[in-house]
């Protein structure tokens, strides 16, 4: 597929409506997500995880189609690089556009099978609030958690953490495994709801991320939480905040749909919402836990550390 042809079925896309092209990636980003549960096979999982990966990467640039990134660019005229404009220069760069092509024109030969008998709900409003009343943290069984995302901008020592705001200060942060936060798209006032994003890099330096008394919990101490509260399967409800999303707040934990970042830099739909644990993965992964609107359960796999997710503490 050519530059020009990715133009053609991304306008396909458009044609076809958000809402419906966003069910199919959804589907597609389910069945990734069953094959890495139910794989044994550690070098195969890292396959289906590096899959579901750059699905979620190409959607991301099949957003920026969406939302106006690359309108001002047609499959007739030359793609521009300007320095002052690489939000739109990487939505038109072939090592974005083509991925989101490639794998959209999956998504259409699956498309008919589900078009006349499915329908997608609107995405669930980011613009939630912490549960009225709440506390600063909560017991639930033996561990105590904090009710908020961590919103630092300096390590424990007191040594700053870089702010990446733009999507090649984020990338090369990555890159180099530098430590990095932000906020969700970008916006200071998401600080307040949803605390900052950070990459693992952050989690895991050695100048402290957690304030004192305080730590990034471990893979083990995130399964502790969901086995009290049911399983993963059904813990996923009872985490989600009553607001921004379909939970019920039964532990008091509050989560709320933060959002996330990609390792490019993009950000991720505000329907989700992602947590760093301090349990390293692999060189290039840790392992992290989400949440996602109509998803009873809490989803357990590794992500490249320099992705953005938020971060909950658990009291020391």
């Amino acid at each position: 597929m050519n530059i020009q042809e990715a133009y053609k079925t991304l306008g396909l896309a458009k044609g076809l409506g958000m809402d419906r092209v966003e069910a199919q990636f959804t589907k597609l980003k389910t069945e990734m997500e069953t094959k890495i549960a139910s794989t044994s096979n550690g070098r195969l999982k890292q396959v289906y995880t590096n899959r579901l990966d750059e699905i979620e990467e190409a959607y991301a640039a099949l957003l920026e189609h969406f939302e106006g990134g690359v309108q001002g660019v047609t499959e007739d005229q030359p793609i521009v690089h300007s320095p002052s404009t690489a939000h739109q220069t990487k939505a038109a760069n072939s090592k974005w556009l083509l991925p989101a092509a490639i794998i959209f024109a999956g998504v259409l030969v699956s498309f008919t099978l589900i078009y006349f008998r499915s329908s997608t709900e609107a995405p669930s409003s980011v613009n939630a609030s912490k549960e009225e009343g709440a506390s600063t943290q909560v017991t639930i069984g033996t561990q105590v958690w904090m009710t908020e995302n961590l919103n630092v901008d300096k390590f424990r020592n007191g040594d700053p953490i870089p702010e990446a705001k733009t999507e090649w200060e984020w990338d090369l942060a990555g890159d180099n495994g530098e430590p990095a936060w932000c906020y969700y798209d970008n916006d200071p006032t998401n600080g307040a709801k949803y605390g900052k994003l950070y990459n693992w890099y952050a989690v895991n330096d050695s100048r402290g991320l957690a304030p004192i008394g305080w730590h990034v919990p471990s893979d083990k101490e995130w399964t502790v939480l969901t086995d009290y509260l049911g399983g993963e399967d059904v813990a996923g409800t009872k985490i989600k905040s009553k607001s921004g999303w379909d939970g019920t707040n039964a532990s008091g934990f509050s989560a709320l749909p933060g959002g996330y970042r990609f390792r490019n830099g993009a950000f991720g739909r505000g329907t989700f919402g992602f947590w760093w644990s301090s349990s390293e993965a692999s060189t290039t992964n840790a392992q992290r836990r989400s949440l996602g609107s109509s998803q009873a359960g809490v989803s357990r796999h590794s992500y490249y550390k320099a992705y953005g997710f938020s971060v909950r503490c658990l009291k020391d």
